[in-house]
């Protein structure tokens, strides 16, 4: 015979089985048309317990006695990222500088220039000209220095009153038998080696705007003078006579314009003034023209 005890918790079991069921009705299936059972709750011991994270189940041992161990940091590095970054480099990375192009120091120009000279009052009856070429060196951001030979045709009259350079007699001012010089006509083919610093002033887009000043030597290749006295015409004529070094005053303004990488093209007004007497006659031999130069940095 079962114990008191056991008989009443038993009785208490079935009791608690009819309230439930009075409480949750069967429900009909539309399906099958017939009732099905209610779902019951279970107990909160029945209850199984929801999947535990692996890396917790694992750690479990150590929560429970209270002494929980850090994960090396690898580790935790590992589980972020499975690719394990490249180690930091001690140096610095390397940075490529763009480098500038090398300056052009030296240059070679192609000089060609028309030419108007003259002596005293005068008109000039024939252009004269030449041409020749230059070298440049580059001082600095605004400095050029510029040499070189140039063959020049000088064409000139003078029509009265011309004298000698300076004072005191010869000359063809100083007359021909106590006769004084009514015209002159002249043609003369000079070698001028000029001598020349430019200065950049200003620059206007692509537009270079520079100064020259320097000094000039003539040499009097070949001379021929025909000088019209009251009383005669005489002609002078004179070849590889006359030096005149470092003795003409040469300047002048320009502009300068990029034709590529490497050609510029320059025009530039320019003037000659003579500092001694030139020539056989050692006149006041005055030029100006245009020169035209086309420029090659090497």
């Amino acid at each position: 015979m079962a114990p008191q005890g056991v008989v009443a918790v038993q009785q208490a079991r079935a009791e608690d089985s009819r309230k439930r069921a009075h409480a949750h009705p069967q429900a009909p299936d539309p399906e099958k048309g017939v009732a099905s059972p209610s779902k019951q709750l279970l107990p909160a011991s029945q209850v199984p317990a929801p999947a535990r994270m692996p890396a917790l189940a694992a750690r479990e041992p150590e929560l429970a006695a209270g002494q929980p161990k850090l994960p090396p940091v690898q580790a935790l590095l590992t589980e972020a990222d499975p690719q394990p970054a490249p180690p930091l480099s001690a140096e610095a990375p390397s940075v490529k500088v763009a480098k500038k192009p090398a300056a052009h120091r030296w240059s070679l120009s192609l000089s060609a220039m028309p030419d108007m000279s003259q002596v005293g009052s005068f008109s000039t009856s024939r252009l004269g000209g030449g041409g020749g070429l230059l070298l440049g060196y580059q001082l600095g951001n605004r400095l050029r220095l510029q040499a070189g030979a140039l063959y020049v045709r000088k064409n000139y009259e003078g029509a009265g009153g011309f004298t000698p350079y300076g004072t005191g007699g010869g000359g063809y001012g100083s007359g021909y038998g106590g006769q004084k010089p009514l015209s002159l006509n002249a043609r003369c083919n000079v070698l001028d080696l000029p001598l020349s610093l430019q200065y950049s002033f200003a620059k206007v887009r692509t537009l270079r705007f520079y100064a020259a000043a320097g000094l000039s030597s003539y040499l009097m290749l070949s001379e021929r003078y025909d000088i019209t006295y009251p009383y005669s015409t005489t002609t002078y004529a004179y070849r590889n006579e006359n030096r005149h070094w470092l003795s003409i005053l040469n300047g002048g303004v320009g502009v300068e314009t990029p034709l590529g990488n490497r050609l510029h093209l320059q025009a530039e007004p320019s003037f000659r003034l003579p500092l001694q007497g030139v020539g056989a006659g050692a006149l006041r031999l005055t030029s100006f023209g245009l020169q035209l130069q086309v420029r090659y940095d090497l």
